[in-house]
C-alpha cells in the first residue's frame, strides 16, 4: 500500500526517501527499522515456571532440604475426558433475541 497516500498529502518524488540519490540506501534501511523484532524465547518447563512464581525451589522440602521430585508414568485413563470435562450443551438463543427479530 505504499503507492496510496492518505488525504491530503501528495507524493513528491525527489524529496526524501524517495529521491534518487537515497532511495535505494535509507529506504531499505527504513524497512527494515519498521519490521518487529522477533522476541528470542526460551524454553521453560513446568517446574522452571512454578519455581519461579513462588520464588523457591519446588523439589526441594522446606523442613530437610531433600528432594521430592518422583517422576513415574500415569496408565492412561480414556473414559478420564468424559468424566472431568463438560461439554456445553448446544441450545437455541435467548427468548429476547427471538422476539426482538419477529
Amino acid at each position: 500500500m505504499q503507492h496510496i497516500l492518505p488525504r491530503g498529502f501528495q507524493r513528491i518524488r525527489y524529496y526524501g526517501l524517495m529521491s534518487g540519490a537515497c532511495r535505494h540506501n535509507k529506504y531499505k534501511k527504513a524497512l527494515a527499522l519498521l519490521q518487529p523484532h522477533a522476541v528470542q524465547r526460551r524454553m521453560r518447563t513446568v517446574c522452571q515456571i512454578v519455581a519461579a512464581m513462588l520464588g523457591r525451589d519446588i523439589d526441594e522440602c522446606e523442613h530437610c532440604g531433600a528432594r521430592q521430585l518422583h517422576c513415574r508414568r500415569l496408565p492412561s485413563d480414556p473414559g478420564w475426558l468424559a468424566r472431568h470435562v463438560t461439554w456445553d450443551k448446544q441450545r437455541g438463543p435467548p427468548a429476547g433475541l427471538l422476539r426482538k427479530a419477529k
